[in-house]
């Protein structure tokens, strides 16, 4: 299944700031083989509830304060806006909260060539964990955005099953200086995986109108 151009919001607390922050999904989706094209996903905490599944995000715009993609999907982001708003309820936000359960599930997000920005004042994670097998590779994806030097939160999970990449990224949130010591260097053979059929979409996306 496809959506091309669609819009999905969840206005709660979006625009009110005084109000209580709290989960406010704007798209759960839970099916297998979905591709979204051009669309956009707003909301404030837990945007876009990537369930479960091998998708596929292109061109898209993901808008959120945090943990604003999460879930156990098997998802590829290619191409995509991520901004962050936290800053605005004074929060230190994460663009994703993966929950990937155990070694052996193929779950986990990767995003190539995404851009990351925020609002003024908001810094935010790349990722916390969930789930403790949690996993997020982000590939050539330039972040405007101010990382909070770690990059990463463990979210009291044991850090060794936590699989967490950054390679080839740039813009000012890039610099790995304060980065976790856990954070994952990837191997020639594990990274060409992430990023050509981690969502095993050529099997399935040439079928998809796109």
């Amino acid at each position: 299944m496809s959506f091309i151009i669609f819009f999905f919001q969840n206005t709660y607390n979006l625009e009110k700031t005084s109000e209580p922050v709290k989960q406010a999904v704007a798209v759960l989706v839970g099916g297998d083989k979905a591709a979204f094209y051009n669309c956009a996903f707003e909301g404030v905490q837990d945007t876009l509830y990537d369930f479960q599944g091998q998708h596929y995000f292109k061109d898209c715009n993901i808008m959120g304060g945090m943990d604003f993609i999460f879930g156990h999907g098997q998802s590829v982001y290619e191409n995509c806006n991520l901004n962050a708003i936290g800053g605005r309820w004074g929060r230190t936000g994460s663009v994703t909260a993966q929950g990937r359960e155990a070694a052996t599930d193929e779950n986990g997000f990767v995003f190539k060539w995404c851009n990351i920005t925020a609002d003024k004042g908001s810094a935010i994670y790349l990722g916390r964990a969930w789930r403790g097998f949690s996993r997020v590779v982000f590939y050539k994806s330039n972040f405007q955005a101010s990382i909070v030097p770690e990059g990463w939160n463990a979210w009291d999970h044991q850090v060794g099953n936590i699989v967490y990449a950054e390679e080839e990224c740039s813009g000012p949130g890039s610099n790995k200086a304060g980065r976790v010591a856990w954070e994952r260097k990837l191997s020639v053979q594990e990274l060409y995986y992430y990023i050509n059929d981690f969502n095993h979409g050529k099997s399935w996306l040439p079928q998809q109108p796109s």
